[in-house]
């Protein structure tokens, strides 16, 4: 499972130590818009905003698990390449 988990995180940001990933938005209206449009297609992926975070570094927060399907995750790297501009696991 640890394997697989891995994996996930690889295919995502390449060398991030960590399942959790923040994809950094920057302004919050576009961190909740691209929170908005995960959603809808089906990905639950929470926008992260100030206070939590600095004003001007809103960002998404991906969390990754084994029980997630290589499927499931080839299918989020492609709704978030649909979303511009943003930096996986800055």
């Amino acid at each position: 499972m640890i394997e697989r988990l891995k994996r996930h995180v690889q295919r995502v940001a390449p060398g991030h130590p960590s399942p959790i990933i923040p994809v950094l938005i920057g302004d919050e209206a576009g961190a909740v818009a691209a929170s908005e449009h995960l959603l809808k297609r089906g990905y639950l992926v929470p926008a992260i905003r100030p206070p939590s975070v600095a004003p001007g570094t809103s960002r998404l927060r991906v969390t990754l698990s084994a029980a997630h399907t290589e499927e499931q995750v080839e299918g989020l790297l492609s709704v978030l390449h649909e979303i511009e501009p943003l930096s996986i696991g800055a």
